[in-house]
């Protein structure tokens, strides 16, 4: 089987997973889906070093806010509140980003939910983080750590 097969089959076992029409790769071997109708997900499929960059984007830092901007250089230490990925935020857009490098070959046969688990948690981080941008008032309260949502998969 080869790399791309493989991620292939990652997919399709998220999709399931997510109850959502079918994930492909594009051109650029990357796919990009929503989440809760104002999150976005971007899987990167890299064929020369046999892994997948897995990125979600929770929103956008406000720069003038140096508590919250504490806070996230806290939470990535020791992959803490970012579900064992790293936390960015793009310089030119000021979106924050949540990333974890995936190396290929994933056994899907056998630990078909390692996958599904995985970005359930980054996602349970990213919803967290989300609620910690949001202006007070207009996000829905968070329920603490992010590993509070890390057995959910519900998207």
């Amino acid at each position: 089987m080869t790399i791309r097969e493989n991620a292939q089959q990652i997919l399709d076992g998220l999709a399931e997973t997510l109850q959502c029409g079918p994930l492909a790769f594009d051109d650029a071997n990357k796919v990009d889906f929503g989440i809760d109708d104002d999150m976005g997900a971007i899987i990167y499929l890299s064929e020369d070093t046999s892994s997948l960059v897995v990125s979600i984007i929770p929103g956008r830092v406000d720069p003038d806010d140096t508590g919250l901007l504490y806070d996230i250089l806290c939470g990535n230490y020791m992959w803490g509140f970012s579900a064992g990925g790293n936390m960015g935020i793009d310089r030119e857009t000021g979106l924050l980003s949540i990333h974890r490098l995936i190396e290929l070959p994933v056994d899907v046969a056998g630990d078909p939910m390692a996958f599904p688990e995985l970005f359930a948690a980054m996602v349970g981080a990213a919803r967290y983080w989300r609620a910690r941008l949001a202006p007070e008032g207009t996000a829905p309260a968070a329920s603490g750590a992010p590993s509070d949502f890390s057995g959910m998969i519900r998207i």
